[in-house]
């Protein structure tokens, strides 16, 4: 079992990666920390999150957001880009019962991490990671792994895309690490076991139509329904070109080499963060980063990785004369091994599909007979000794952030962010 802390900054590859990593039976998720200084606004990603968490029933993963501005410079997504994220794409999912968010992402870490040793999976930029470093260095230690989707080694950077007057030569880092380099080379450079998933190989995993088509035809299972519609938003918002050659594995990458060490190739080499332009620098001088090659999976066993842990979500129905059998609650293989089994498992009789259960606003814990449903209370939350009954406002001069009837209960945490907006 892998004890993981997600610091994420909550944009539509890293829902995909969340939803496999929080469904694996070989993960244990002790914290999601929502970085925000991406593509989402803080407290905007973090409700997102806290519907992902709902849509799969673990309803009692401790969530917090971070300081709205990088350590350095001002280096940001386009706001159109942002305000899609924070609206999760215009996708309906029904809101957490009760969520835990807290305002103080590097309080979690410390609270997470003071009690035990844990993987980090770093899918944004480095700010809540570096301040953490800086605030708490006696335990930056407890951190066993560090896997980081970001970066351009030698492969070019992917800002121009983005910002097209960037000046071709100044395309030289990956968003993760240009929205805060100073917080990136700080991690960098502080020893932590860094195992680096740069451009150069996400580049070498675009998604093609089979992905596509492969969760289309699982649509009735109801995360498997919620990556198609990212789909079909990132069509209707950006277009066909980007939507049939832009997008790329990413972040799903970086979780599978959390979960597949015998299944990657790396490269241990010195390596820093220029903290102007976030462009990775290496040398032998630097510190060792283990940059991650290849990926030794083929395309069909990259889809059916991906699909088969959601397997569980539906199960058909049990003889009426028996009691559902111990085996078929179990999680599912990592890989479909049923030479017959599409994956189109039956539904249970009398239940309705997973579009109709969305749009009727139905919790996971109604609908899913292969995750056992937790109780609405706070019971991490309160193992960690965080409050839950205070509440917390943002400024949203832009009206960008969702609205939530009720206010936002988060966690009283002792730290406060003295930079935050």
């Amino acid at each position: 079992m892998i004890d993981l802390i997600i610091d994420t900054d909550s944009a539509i590859d890293d829902w995909w990666a969340i939803l496999f990593l929080l469904m694996h039976p070989e993960v244990n998720v002790l914290a999601i920390t929502v970085v925000a200084t991406g593509e989402a606004h803080g407290l905007a990603g973090a409700k997102n999150i806290a519907k992902l968490c709902a849509l799969v029933g673990k309803l009692d993963i401790p969530i917090a957001y971070g300081q709205a501005k990088p350590l350095s410079g001002d280096n940001a997504f386009p706001d159109d880009i942002r305000k899609g994220v924070d609206r999760m794409m215009r996708i309906s999912l029904p809101d957490h019962p009760n969520p835990c968010i807290g305002d103080n992402a590097v309080e979690l870490l410390r609270q997470t991490l003071s009690r035990q040793s844990a993987t980090v999976l770093a899918i944004g930029p480095h700010t809540n990671l570096a301040k953490f470093c800086k605030d708490h260095s006696k335990l930056w230690s407890k951190i066993e792994r560090l896997v980081v989707m970001g970066g351009a080694v030698k492969a070019g950077g992917n800002i121009k895309i983005l910002l097209p007057n960037m000046r071709d030569e100044d395309d030289v880092a990956e968003w993760n690490i240009y929205c805060d380099p100073l917080a990136a080379k700080i991690v960098f450079d502080s020893g932590v076991p860094i195992e680096l998933v740069p451009l150069d190989l996400t580049n070498d995993h675009p998604i093609k139509p089979d992905f596509v088509d492969a969760v289309n035809a699982r649509r009735e299972y109801p995360c498997l329904d919620f990556v198609a519609q990212t789909f079909e938003r990132i069509r209707v918002e950006w277009g066909d070109n980007v939507a049939d050659n832009g997008c790329y594995y990413w972040d799903i990458v970086a979780a599978f080499v959390v979960l597949l060490r015998s299944h990657v190739s790396s490269d241990v080499k010195g390596m820093t963060v220029d903290e102007t332009t976030g462009q990775i620098i290496v040398g032998a001088a630097h510190q060792s980063v283990k940059q991650i090659t290849s990926l030794q999976l083929s395309n069909a066993e990259f889809i059916e990785m991906y699909l088969g842990v959601f397997k569980p979500l539906c199960l058909p129905k049990p003889a009426a004369s028996s009691s559902v059998a111990t085996s078929a609650l179990a999680p599912a293989s990592v890989f479909f091994t049923s030479a017959d089994d599409d994956g189109r498992s039956p539904q249970p009789s009398g239940r309705r599909p997973a579009e109709s259960l969305r749009t009727a606003g139905y919790s996971a814990g109604t609908f899913f007979s292969g995750v056992l449903p937790q109780p609405p209370g706070r019971r991490r939350a309160q193992s960690l000794g965080l409050q839950t009954s205070s509440s917390v406002t943002l400024d949203d001069p832009a009206g960008t952030l969702p609205t939530s009837s009720g206010g936002i209960e988060t966690p009283s945490l002792s730290a406060s962010n003295s930079s935050a907006d």
